[in-house]
């Protein structure tokens, strides 16, 4: 499936905001130590290297500035990343080899920049390349340390010389399985965007063709067919604006029906600027039919165009109702607000009522059910026989609802969370291990670590179901404060050193997860807690521990903004699939009924209607436009497949006969030969009905049989010997008194016989 609009590809996305974050940490990073300044070092080498890795972060800024997917700008930027690497590396040995001078003491400068290099390593090299390069740098800077680091023992101790390494390795370790974690997201979204987006926009298709034939339906419904009622029943007064509207609507629903049969161009978005403007034709309606209106209430502008473009609908259809089936003299419509703001509409008249739930097929509940039920609204149609009808729609708008319909779901985050806090618990337990006793109490110290171990636990945990939410934020905020005060008091008088404030590594890891996979603010609370903790106002602000939760917001925000990017690509992917693939070929193939009707005896009669070459007051004509009615409604008033097939050659017998069809068919699951049988017997049946009778029609269906009656009257002189059909169902005749012999004929068809049996009551 050709798409028209190209989706950007997730793994291209994420490294180029993966190299985005590895440049503003490294910035930061550097910025933020005067140490690390080119101007700052103790030989001229040492400053020809770190000025250079500016200038390579210079250039790959550049490159990374004019990203383009699958182009040769890739390949440079990957070549920029590693001659970044390598530089930085080139300073981090030149700065510890040229240490070994008892005059110098720049050991904390080298490890700082080592672990720089580990962490961007992971981050910028791609997998599984970046596994080999973590590893190498961490081993480099082990052996400068063991093999040099002894002979100055006073300034760099065996915890340095192990802990230092190890940091390092901590941070290339956890960069690298985290870009290997957001790397595999990536190729996964990647290998699933095209068969997501094909199967998201065959559903928009089903859902927009389903809606687009529910609204054909109703255009028709509230033209063609409220028209050819009007007329059949008459009794509308002999006005010039009566002549007029009859004139008018003809000729409105001839072009209707000649579109809708072709899919033409339909007008079928409701108006809805103002409620009262929206339903002036039936409220005039009733006024040339006698039916008084009251009207009490409104909605003003409260309502999104959905909601009120369904609720008009609904209300329209139920005023539809009274005009063609009621006989009322009042109509009563009330629109009430709740003390919960919530809308209740009411259109209730005095006609003559019907039993409610006794009608299937294209009815009142049905319309309005499926006008409301995309926004959520209920209907209850309250109505008995000589009762008149009441119709009360209830709507609680919901701004939740509409804000889970936008398509905001988000995968879990576990594969960036997971390395990350994972890597830096381990080290904290080693870095406790090896200095247990520098802490004055160290079972204080361990219940520290199992306060904080907790908060990590509890974020891997949360982050399999999706991003850290908000209240692990404050709690785990708060936690991390209560274990960084209680490392405090362990510590107590003893030596303190950057080995036993371990917990500072600790929380400033879990605070960069929180900053990158959090909400938006999440940075805000952890930087806030942050600063507090370390009390070292305004100096921390450059201190690497505040940098690394900058940079973690830094992060968060691109993650989250290649989601929106993404997700609109699709979104708008898939919208131009479905205009693409919604053509009148699909709709037709959607919709079976278009492949049984032969709208151009119903257009030609009301266009003669609507020309004044057909006196629509005369009964032949009145009569004409019942059985137009009747078809119309049998063929193209559902979308039922089986009640389709059946239907469609029976409607066009009864048109061409002149009779007056009602039909009412559920669906059922199968079409045997029996049911051909039933058709044949039900299709002779119509041939001879009079056209001054209604003939009903009713299938009613289980999952493995079809019930069949036919109920309607012949001639007292016609032959009905002919009809006698032993092995099709029971038919049975009953004279009347004006000349016909009305008849039932009843037969049942399962889906295990290939005869039709009768029915036994």
């Amino acid at each position: 499936m050709s798409m028209p609009v190209t989706v950007p590809s997730a793994v291209s996305l994420t490294r180029r905001g993966l190299l985005g974050f590895a440049l503003v940490w490294q910035a930061l990073w550097m910025l933020a130590d005067v140490r690390l300044w080119p101007s700052n070092q103790s030989h001229l080498l040492e400053s020809v290297l770190v000025g250079l890795s500016w200038i390579t972060w210079g250039l790959l800024l550049v490159s990374v500035f004019v990203w383009r997917q699958n182009t040769g700008r890739q390949r440079l930027t990957s070549v920029l990343a590693g001659l970044n690497l390598v530089i930085l590396s080139l300073a981090a040995i030149s700065i510890s080899l040229l240490s070994i001078d008892p005059t110098v003491n720049d050991w904390i400068t080298s490890a700082s920049i080592f672990n720089l290099v580990a962490g961007l390593t992971g981050i910028t090299v791609w997998n599984p390349r970046q596994w080999t390069w973590v590893f190498l740098i961490c081993a480099i800077e082990l052996s400068i340390f063991i093999g040099f680091g002894f002979v100055f023992v006073g300034e760099m101790t065996l915890n340095s010389v192990i802990l230092y390494p190890l940091y390092a390795l901590a941070i290339g370790v956890a960069a690298a399985s985290a870009q290997r974690g957001l790397a595999t997201g990536a190729e996964t979204t990647d290998s699933m965007a095209m068969a997501s987006l094909e199967r998201e926009a065959q559903a928009r298709l089903i859902s927009s063709t389903e809606t687009l034939v529910t609204q054909i339906q109703r255009k028709v419904h509230e033209t063609v067919l409220n028209t050819l009622t009007a007329i059949s029943r008459g009794n509308l007064p002999r006005t010039e604006s009566v002549q007029k509207m009859i004139t008018e609507r003809s000729a409105e629903s001839a072009k209707v029906l000649a579109e809708f049969a072709g899919i033409g161009p339909l007008t079928l978005q409701m108006p809805a600027s103002n409620f009262i403007d929206s339903i002036s034709d039936l409220i005039e309606e009733c006024g040339y039919r006698g039916i008084s209106i009251s009207i009490d209430g409104d909605w003003g502008n409260s309502l999104s165009d959905e909601a009120e473009n369904s609720l008009v609908a609904a209300v329209r259809e139920s005023l539809i109702n009274v005009l063609r089936h009621s006989e009322a003299t009042h109509v009563t419509l009330e629109i009430r607000r709740t003390k919960r703001k919530n809308f209740q509409i009411i259109v209730q008249d005095d006609g003559v009522g019907f039993e409610a739930g006794g009608r299937s097929g294209f009815g009142l509940s049905t319309i309005l059910k499926s006008d409301l039920e995309a926004i959520g609204a209920s209907v209850n149609v309250d109505s008995s026989t000589g009762n008149g009808c009441t119709v009360q729609i209830d709507y609680e708008p919901n701004d939740r609802k509409l804000l889970s319909m936008q398509h905001q779901s988000q995968g879990p985050m576990s594969n960036f969370v997971l390395p990350i806090v994972a890597a830096w618990l381990l080290f904290s337990f080693v870095n406790i291990v090896l200095v247990w006793d520098s802490y004055s109490n160290p079972l204080l110290n361990m219940f520290a670590f199992a306060v904080l171990s907790t908060v990590g636990f509890v974020t891997i945990y949360v982050s399999f179901s999706g991003s850290i939410p908000w209240w692990l934020v404050l709690i785990g905020s708060l936690f991390a404060y209560l274990g960084y005060e209680i490392e405090q008091r362990a510590i107590g008088l003893a030596n303190v050193n950057q080995w036993t404030e371990w917990s500072s590594e600790l929380i400033v890891a879990i605070f960069f997860v929180f900053a990158a996979a959090g909400t938006w603010w999440s940075w805000f609370v952890a930087a806030s807690v942050w600063l507090f903790i370390q009390d070292n106002w305004p100096a921390e602000f450059l201190a690497a521990g505040f940098v690394m939760i900058m940079t973690g917001a830094y992060l968060g925000w691109v993650l989250r903004r290649n989601n929106r990017v993404i997700k609109s690509a699709i979104e708008m992917a898939a919208s131009d699939a479905q205009q693409a693939f919604l053509s009148q070929l699909h709709i037709k193939s959607r919709y079976p009924g278009l492949a049984y009707v032969n709208p151009g005896p119903t257009i030609e009669l009301l266009k003669k209607i609507s020309e004044g070459s057909l006196n629509w007051e005369s009964p032949d004509v009145q009569h004409a436009s019942a059985v137009h009615e009747a078809y119309i409604r049998n063929v193209l008033m559902s979308r039922n497949v089986s009640a389709s097939r059946i239907i469609g050659n029976v409607s066009k017998i009864a048109l061409d006969r002149g009779v007056i069809l009602e039909s009412s068919i559920s669906e059922f699951l199968f079409l045997g030969d029996c049911v051909q049988q039933a058709m044949s017997t039900i299709e002779s049946l119509i041939e001879m009905a009079d056209a001054g009778k209604i003939v009903r029609f009713t299938v009613s269906g289980e999952s493995d049989c079809a019930y069949f009656q036919l109920v309607g009257a012949i001639r007292q002189d016609l032959d009905i010997s002919s009809l006698a059909f032993p092995n099709s169902g029971e038919l049975e005749f009953e004279p009347d008194e004006d000349g016909y012999q009305d008849f039932v004929w009843q037969g049942r068809c399962g889906s295990h016989s290939g005869t039709l049996t009768r029915v036994v009551e």
